[in-house]
């Protein structure tokens, strides 16, 4: 495989799983995609237009 370079692959989903401390199931799923995609059953989608634009959320 080839490293993705910035370029020419554009990120199109970052997912994170939030657990809190000594407990096994997760309290928030969330998938972050560029463009619109099919929901993902038990988890938040948060589509976004632009690669930047997804890249800098929550980052103000």
């Amino acid at each position: 495989g080839v490293f993705p370079e910035a370029e020419q692959d554009p990120v199109i989903q970052v997912a994170g799983v939030v657990l809190r401390q000594g407990e096994r199931e997760p309290f928030l799923r969330t998938v972050f995609t560029l463009l619109p995609c099919a929901p993902i059953l038990g988890s938040q989608v948060l589509s976004f237009q632009r690669e930047r634009d997804l890249l800098q959320v929550g980052g103000g």
